[in-house]
């Protein structure tokens, strides 16, 4: 007994020692600039109200850390630790009030500039381009293609985020749009959706411009795909324990080339969208059979192509409806998994695990058909009709669970 108590406490006793060897290794790696940032993000991180539905903006400690940070940068501007702070502003500038949020967004990618040819540059640059209505953004990426100091890499991604931001900013309109007026013909909706919903809507620019940026998006996309660019971005490698500190590895390459980036969002773009003709996908499943969207349409099945991966949260969240669906339609539906895990055997245990009941393939990291489909995000779902026309990507609960309901009991080819 006297001998396991002794193995214990010095098992204890190992922890406390392994974190401050380990603390101390990131800590002579960073330089003295980067770790005056450290405790300055970590005090805002801690100052943030943390667990769902805890967000409040009138104590958001934002307003207090995002201008110390702006300061943090112009103290240390041109250096990799001043940009990093800029990395912690871009996203973060939605959390201020409606008052200050444009001027200090701004103000962030104004002072890119001075980082134009910085190969992180393009870390910050990629995150910009979901759709959202971000005109700063969006004025800041253009600024920062045309600057004479930007590098190819920074300037290609720019291209790239730009082009994808026109694409979708257009589908988010849209999307939005057909939204409210589902909510206001009685569809369910969360508590304050339809309030969400009309202020952010008050923020997309006319429908004209929208369809104008979408022609100039899918333009710029285009360029970008015919480049055969091989421009490819980095790894990023955390330097601190919480990821305020990063760096690029040089031997690794975290994405598809460049050009095969913008072809895959100028796919989408282009064949992907509600209305569209489903492309063809035939893949070989993890089991060995063949799996084809041609014969799931021929037989008259609503069909989900679901990207996923193992250990990704919010996709195994959907699971259960997933599940529930297949169990309510039966044959009626059809669902494919495209897991994108960098190692098969991970994809194969998640079949194997029964939390995946449906058919499965799998794409492996930077994988074709995610890379082709131009995949932002995961989990991503795309609704297919049983005439093989795109019904609707990119929902969740239950939007997602009341198309499939309503396709399945009144095809679209009988509306």
């Amino acid at each position: 007994m006297r001998a396991i108590t002794t193995l214990l406490l010095l098992t204890l006793g190992l922890a406390p020692v392994t974190a401050v060897a380990q603390d101390q290794a990131w800590k002579q790696s960073a330089s003295a600039d980067q770790l005056e940032l450290v405790p300055l993000m970590k005090e805002y991180l801690a100052a943030i109200p943390q667990g769902p539905g805890q967000w409040d903006p009138s104590t958001d400690p934002s307003s207090e850390y995002l201008p110390k940070l702006l300061a943090f940068e112009e103290e240390h501007r041109g250096t990799d630790s001043g940009l990093l702070a800029l990395r912690q502003i871009v996203p973060r500038t939605w959390r201020l009030p409606e008052e200050t949020r444009s001027s200090t967004r701004k103000e962030a990618f104004e002072r890119l500039k001075h980082y134009a040819n910085n190969p992180l540059t393009a870390v910050i640059v990629r995150s910009v381009g979901n759709g959202n209505p971000d005109p700063e953004g969006v004025a800041g990426l253009r600024m920062l293609m045309k600057h004479p100091d930007t590098s190819p890499l920074v300037a290609g991604y720019c291209q790239l985020s730009l082009g994808r931001h026109l694409t979708m900013r257009k589908y988010g309109f849209d999307n939005g749009r057909k939204r409210l007026a589902e909510i206001e013909a009685g569809a369910k909706s969360e508590v304050g959706e339809k309030d969400f919903r009309l202020e952010r809507m008050k923020h997309y620019p006319d429908k004209a411009t929208c369809i104008a940026g979408e022609a100039e998006g899918i333009e710029l996309l285009d360029l970008l795909a015919q480049s055969k660019s091989t421009i490819r971005m980095r790894v990023i490698r955390p330097i601190d324990e919480n990821g305020i500190l990063i760096k690029l590895d040089k031997s690794d390459s975290a994405s598809a080339s460049l050009s095969e980036e913008a072809a895959g969002y100028h796919f989408q773009a282009t064949r992907l969208r509600p209305g569209k003709p489903a492309p063809e996908l035939g893949v070989a499943l993890i089991d060995g059979k063949q799996w084809s969207l041609a014969d799931q349409t021929a037989a008259g099945r609503v069909t989900l192509i679901h990207f996923s991966f193992k250990g990704c949260g919010p996709c195994e969240a959907m699971y259960p409806d997933l599940r529930k669906m297949q169990e309510q339609y039966g044959d009626k539906l059809a669902i494919l998994a495209i897991m994108v895990d960098p190692d098969l055997n991970d994809t194969v245990e998640a079949a194997e695990s029964g939390k995946i009941s449906w058919s499965v393939t799998w794409d492996g990291r930077n994988g074709p058909l995610a890379t082709k489909w131009g995949i932002l995000g995961y989990p991503t779902t795309w609704v297919i009709d049983q005439d093989g026309k795109i019904a609707e990507s990119y929902l969740f609960g239950d939007q997602l669970t009341d198309l499939v309901g309503e396709l399945i009991t009144q095809p679209a080819n009988d509306k």
